[in-house]
């Protein structure tokens, strides 16, 4: 005759599991949740065969100024660039901002710009040129600076394709 061994149950010990879990699950929900990212559209320039810097709807030339901003040490130089407008007009586009105090003009800069969009309303197009020392928070306060002005509460829209190049 054969005997049977006693079988007992065995316990399983999840505690040691359980604690992981409840260490673990907060410290993920903890680490995405500093992860921020966000899309700012800019593009490089490419070569093409020219600029189409007219609209003739309703036989009326409307001019187009493509907008250059210069970002150096001493500050922001900005100037024009069109096939429709004289020298004189191109040059009267141009203007200096020097640093305030190791600060650059980014409101002067904008109001500048916002002027310029005024004059020529199809307008819609600016070239960054950085330095090379010229730290990329300044670079996108001056995208934003020429993208959007805010007029009280209304965010209006400038120059809306950014071409950022260290080349002009």
């Amino acid at each position: 005759m054969r005997r049977v061994k006693d079988q007992t149950e065995a316990e399983l010990n999840l505690l040691p599991i359980m604690n992981l879990f409840v260490a673990l699950i907060p410290f993920l929900l903890v680490g995405t949740a500093f992860f921020h990212m966000s899309v700012l559209n800019v593009s490089v320039p490419t070569q093409t065969d020219g600029l189409d810097v007219t609209d003739m709807t309703n036989k009326q030339k409307i001019v187009k100024v493509v907008m250059t901003v210069q970002i150096s040490q001493e500050g922001f130089k900005v100037f024009g660039m069109s096939e429709e407008l004289s020298l004189k007009e191109l040059n009267g586009l141009t203007k200096h901002f020097n640093k305030d105090k190791k600060e650059y003009r980014f409101s002067q800069l904008t109001s500048h710009l916002a002027d310029i969009k005024n004059r020529y309303k199809k307008s819609d197009t600016v070239i960054i040129v950085p330095d090379k020392n010229i730290q990329y928070n300044t670079i996108i306060q001056t995208i934003d600076a020429a993208r959007k002005r805010m007029t009280g509460e209304k965010e209006n829209f400038m120059f809306t394709n950014v071409v950022v190049t260290s080349k002009v």
